[in-house]
């Protein structure tokens, strides 16, 4: 936005730029030259901002969203759904033993395992989903529902996938995952971090009965 003004004052010139506008310029001393020079620096100085912005919702390791990009294309989502009345899915997940992995096979590997679960959800979910590494080796996907699939289904094609890895992979590791869901239809109370919580907490019971099913079998 480039904004056209009567007035010369240097401080509503700061004030209009601080609130968002590209330039700002004086009718007396506007010439064709210097619209047509504003006009193309405010488009290229609006396609930098839009870069620098895209970067800072991106996870550099990965290339999924990060944690404030899942926050700001999760409430988005949300709203989708409660207009279109759809339900909607939270998927939480964990990458099991990822420590065990850093340690005895290096941070190097570690992070191909990180890369490997970016490239599975990226297979296993839709372009429409919003999927993201909410941080260390734990990842989460925001689904809209379609008709014909349910939370369920995208679960299973989830494990599907990782079990199709594990059986043809070179990689001198398996992954393993914990994963919990949390659905909700078009409650318009419902907020992203209550299902981001809920989906958690299930993944975690999932981690511990893991744990315990591994001490009952020793």
């Amino acid at each position: 936005m480039v904004v056209l003004s009567e007035s010369s004052d240097s401080e509503q010139a700061v004030a209009i730029v601080q609130a968002g506008a590209q330039d700002y310029l004086v009718k007396a001393e506007l010439t064709p030259g210097l619209l047509v020079r504003a006009v193309r620096h405010a488009i290229e100085r609006h396609r930098l901002f839009s870069a620098l912005r895209s970067l800072s919702l991106i996870d550099d390791l990965t290339g999924l969203y990060n944690r404030r990009g899942f926050a700001d294309l999760g409430e988005q989502h949300l709203k989708l759904a409660r207009r279109t009345g759809r339900g909607v899915t939270m998927v939480y997940l964990d990458l099991d033993r990822f420590k065990t992995i850093n340690d005895s096979l290096g941070h190097h590997v570690g992070d191909r395992a990180l890369i490997k679960v970016a490239d599975i959800l990226r297979a296993a979910f839709r372009r429409s989903d919003i999927i993201a590494r909410l941080g260390g080796d734990e990842f989460g996907v925001l689904a809209l529902e379609a008709a014909d699939e349910t939370s369920a289904l995208l679960v299973e094609r989830l494990r599907e996938r990782v079990d199709d890895f594990n059986q043809s992979t070179p990689e001198p590791y398996q992954l393993s995952i914990s994963v919990g869901m949390a659905h909700h239809d078009d409650d318009p109370r419902v907020r992203l971090d209550d299902l981001v919580a809920e989906a958690d907490a299930e993944m975690y019971r999932e981690k511990h009965d893991k744990r315990a099913a591994t001490l009952r079998d020793r």
